[in-house]
């Protein structure tokens, strides 16, 4: 599984996970902190925060 794709997949687990704990909108956040400083990962929005 590639990097993009396994980021992808941990931050739809967490998010649904803390949604169906919380029963409240989530915003999700990722510092990019490892030993590939020039990765990126695509972007993705499945909503906005209604600011």
């Amino acid at each position: 599984m590639s990097a993009t794709a396994a980021l992808a997949r941990r931050m739809r687990d967490y998010y649904h996970r803390i949604r169906e704990t919380y029963g409240m909108p989530v915003i999700s956040l990722t510092p990019l902190a490892d030993e590939h400083p020039h990765w990126r990962p695509a972007s993705s929005m499945a909503g906005g925060s209604g600011a």
